[in-house]
């Protein structure tokens, strides 16, 4: 595996707290994450490579009128990886930062 390096994080993007550490050897390409569909979409579909490549490039709101969070991957030579620990360390904060939402908004209602 070649060296492992870190995208400068966009200004504008948040990194996912209490990540686990990453694990070379547990390392799989993004497109094998969706394929075994480790990250599920907005709606609960599949993800495309592409929509998961955003995530991890610019970010996405994983709450409306939230703000944006990176999915957890690094660049190995060429492409892009993330770990099964990543795919559900993002899994659990979406899910608790929708949870949080929802609180929010039945409390302001």
């Amino acid at each position: 595996m070649s060296t492992l390096s870190i995208d400068a994080v966009p200004r504008f993007a948040r990194i996912v707290p209490d990540l686990p550490p990453f694990e070379p050897a547990d390392a799989l390409p993004l497109a094998a994450a969706c394929r075994l569909r480790l990250v599920p979409g907005h709606d609960g579909r599949r993800l495309s490579e592409d929509e998961l490549r955003t995530w991890a490039t610019i970010g996405v709101c994983v709450v409306p009128g939230g703000p944006r969070y990176l999915f957890p991957a690094l660049w190995d030579g060429d492409r892009r990886v993330t770990t099964l620990a990543w795919c559900a360390a993002w899994v659990e904060f979406v899910a608790a930062e929708r949870r949080g939402a929802d609180a929010t908004a039945l409390e302001a209602s």
